[in-house]
């Protein structure tokens, strides 16, 4: 007895970058990453995310333990040196956060656009702009597309 062939899986390529897969899930979950969509919310301070990886790994930013009786997470505020904003009541523990409030004050914008040099204060904000402003008429001309 021969044993049939088993029909090849179609390979999805993104017209955007180079990342190419066998599954439809995991292209679906990739392409999430270049439009700016983040169904997966953080349960504590519902922050979005593309992937679900990417609250699990957000997570880890609250002290977060489960509360035994019940399974849920609960947030625990975290001990630690509080950065004060001297322009206004602004305070965080988290110097990346502080560093980015203050961009707001000062006006500064050291992240630019290479295409219209708009400029912005974080870099995901820019990459939110690239893809919106500049790639979105590619990728929604892209074949194979998912919406």
């Amino acid at each position: 007895m021969i044993p049939a062939k088993r029909p090849r899986k179609q390979q999805h390529r993104c017209h955007l970058c180079s990342y190419a897969t066998f599954h439809k899930s995991h292209f679906r979950n990739h392409v999430l990453t270049h439009t700016g969509e983040k169904p997966f919310k953080c349960n504590i301070c519902r922050r979005g995310f593309s992937q679900k990886i990417g609250v699990k790994r957000h997570l880890s930013t609250h002290d977060v333990f489960k509360d035994q009786s019940s399974k849920n997470l609960i947030a625990a505020k975290k001990p630690g040196k509080q950065h004060q904003c001297p322009f206004c009541s602004y305070a965080t523990i988290r110097k990346t956060h502080f560093r980015n409030h203050l961009l707001t004050h000062t006006g500064e914008k050291p992240f630019q656009c290479g295409i219209c040099l708009r400029g912005f204060t974080q870099k995901i904000t820019l990459q939110r702009h690239v893809f919106a402003q500049h790639e979105k008429k590619q990728l929604h001309n892209a074949p194979n597309r998912l919406w």
